[in-house]
């Protein structure tokens, strides 16, 4: 009977973590598309220009007023190089979560999704800082940091091996095998 109610919460269990998985590979989905990646901007004398752009979409805003832009399906191809790190990333997290991969290597893909934006607006700081006044800009990690986050908080759960460090009796055929090798000894 005892045994029945145990696996009867290890289903509940399992149910669970395999509920929260999902919501967890939703989530980390929503953020790709739809969370802000980049931000830009530069004030001049009496102007000013803010942008700030996610995948599917884009917000303007400066002294003539906000702006919010959908991007055509067809940009979607221009952010390709930017889309596939973080799919892959979404698909690293569902490996997972699966228990087919290691959280260090999910930890590494995190950070690797954010790796385009670093770059481009790193040579965009080199090249811009030789002719040009104040800007601004700037990746914004949302992703790689609510997947740390994500990983640090829900590390999928490890199988308890019960006999893992547990000490064993040498077995009967191994006792005897090690009495019949001993040497001879001459008196």
């Amino acid at each position: 009977m005892g045994d029945f109610k145990e696996s009867q919460e290890l289903g509940s269990v399992d149910e669970t973590y395999r509920k929260r998985s999902q919501l967890i590979i939703i989530l980390m989905i929503l953020i790709a598309f739809f969370a802000p990646a980049a931000m830009a901007g530069e004030h001049y004398f009496s102007s000013f220009y803010l942008n700030i752009t996610a995948m599917t979409w884009q917000v303007n805003v400066s002294q003539f007023g906000l702006t919010i832009q959908f991007l055509e399906p067809y940009m979607l191809l221009t952010m390709s190089p930017f889309l596939l790190f973080r799919a892959g990333f979404v698909y690293q997290i569902s490996k997972y979560y699966r228990g087919k991969t290691t959280r260090g290597r999910t930890a590494i893909a995190a950070v690797l999704s954010e790796a385009p934006f670093f770059v481009l607006f790193f040579f965009w700081a080199i090249s811009t800082a030789l002719y040009s006044g104040f800007g601004l800009n700037s990746p914004l990690p949302i992703m790689m940091v609510v997947g740390l986050l994500i990983l640090w908080r829900f590390p999928m759960p490890t199988v308890k091996v019960p006999w893992e460090g547990a000490e064993e009796p040498t077995p009967w055929w191994e006792e005897e095998s090690k009495e019949d090798t001993k040497p001879a000894v001459d008196k």
